[in-house]
């Protein structure tokens, strides 16, 4: 059967993390138009957002590319800015259990997978699933400050073993839950969690067990994540203080991801 609908999740490196300026509009003016497209501070003099528009930032990001050149009619992203491997397997379960037997025999899934200190937790009084990472942590109804120094407290004890250890199983539960819906998919990521030599077995274990694009993009020929920012001074580019990929960097993302799909699969 024909894989005409792209299904996507990860954190901002999916949802367009630094594209502010470019989705977000006053008036209908994009935000750039207004405080720069290389600004690092996406607020306006008085305080305010602009609105965003989702139509607009999800053809921006790598899933709109990605799906263009894989010949899909429909993508869904759910990339969320901040979010952990814990809201990305959380959410892409609920969609693969909302969805009907054809509507998973024509999906084709590509899941980045983000660093592993982050977390959420569920509010059950505000309904509002909290995100959380080392210097953010979204949430509603309560104290901030309170809210993060608990957030500080917990990663304090984390450690580069139990992220190594966490990431290996975030990946074999995307890979169990794929297996049990029986949908192709595919993972990546900019994360590389394997620094300790003693545990360097395990990447063996995914490579073996996981359907992987690349164990990392900074071990695959496609170089660093920097490598995907635009030329300073080449307009559209990411901020230049930003991780993050520019409009063209997400373009080239795309087919660097279409490409190792091609060669591997």
């Amino acid at each position: 059967m024909n894989k005409d609908i792209l299904f996507t999740n990860g954190c901002s490196f999916t949802w367009g993390g630094a594209l502010e300026p470019w989705f977000r509009f006053v008036d209908g003016k994009p935000l750039g138009d207004i405080i720069g497209y290389d600004a690092t501070n996406f607020v306006l003099p008085d305080g305010s957002l602009g609105k965003e528009d989702v139509a607009v930032r999800e053809q921006l990001v790598w899933p709109h590319h990605l799906g263009n050149l894989l010949g899909c009619h429909d993508v869904v992203n759910l990339g969320m800015g901040c979010g952990s491997n814990q809201r990305i397997i959380r959410t892409t379960l609920d969609w693969l259990t909302a969805q009907d037997r054809d509507t998973l025999n024509r999906t084709k899934a590509v899941i980045q997978l983000t660093e592993p200190s982050r977390y959420e937790y569920y509010d059950q009084e505000n309904d509002f699933w909290t995100l959380c990472k080392v210097d953010v942590c979204q949430q509603r109804g309560e104290d901030q400050d309170i809210a993060d120094s608990r957030n500080m407290s917990r990663l304090s004890t984390f450690t580069t073993t139990e992220g190594i250890y966490k990431f290996i199983t975030d990946c074999m539960t995307i890979n169990q839950i794929m297996t049990a819906f029986d949908v192709e998919y595919h993972m990546w990521s900019m994360e590389q969690p394997f620094t300790n030599n003693d545990l360097m077995i395990y990447k063996e274990l995914l490579d073996r067990s996981c359907s992987w694009i690349n164990q990392t993009l900074d071990m695959s020929v496609c170089g660093s994540l920097g490598s995907l920012r635009a030329p300073d001074g080449k307009i559209p580019c990411a901020p230049s203080s930003s991780c993050h990929p520019s409009v063209e960097g997400h373009e080239m993302l795309a087919e660097i991801l279409y490409f190792y799909m091609l060669a591997n699969f």
